[in-house]
């Protein structure tokens, strides 16, 4: 669904799904989220996620706090997707698997912390503002993030670079 140019080399696309709830395994709720591409000899190649466990994830700073917030809420954590733009994707539900909803949210990886995104940002709001089970919300674009929207033209990282 469109290209948006962000500068450097790299894009980002919107992949669309009905995937926000789910009743006897059928998905309802449109969602639309963000996926990252890039310009490498050859033509656009998309950043696929290379799954990670929590294990692995929790061992960057402020990666506990996230997962707190989440389970606290009543949540479990499904898949977690590292990429090599660094942006880490967090699927989590309520409910189960088969009748639930399910959400998400987008951690930036730097010097080994992490940073929630808000997912819709406004005028009034900072794009750091606190993530907690007040505002969970405003942190997911809803839905579930895949391993890559477009595996065709997916790389995927190595490994995480946390050990």
């Amino acid at each position: 669904m469109g290209l948006s140019y962000i500068g450097n080399g790299q894009f980002t696309t919107i992949g669309e799904a009905f995937d926000l709830n789910f009743t006897d395994g059928i998905g309802t709720g449109h969602t639309y989220k963000i996926y990252y591409l890039y310009w490498a000899t050859g033509g656009l190649k998309e950043y696929g996620g290379l799954k990670i466990t929590q294990q692995q994830l929790l061992k960057v700073q402020g990666a506990q706090a996230i997962i707190d917030v989440i389970t606290k809420s009543g949540h479990t954590v499904d898949d977690i997707y590292y990429r090599a733009n660094n942006i880490i994707n967090i699927n989590y539900h309520s409910g189960d698997k088969q009748n639930g909803n399910f959400d998400n949210v987008t951690l930036v990886y730097k010097n080994n912390t992490v940073t929630p995104e808000l997912a819709y940002p406004g005028q009034n709001s900072s794009k750091t503002e606190s993530f907690n089970e007040n505002n969970l919300n405003g942190f997911s674009y809803g839905g579930i993030y895949k391993t890559a929207l477009v595996p065709k033209i997916a790389t995927y990282p190595d490994k995480f670079p946390v050990n």
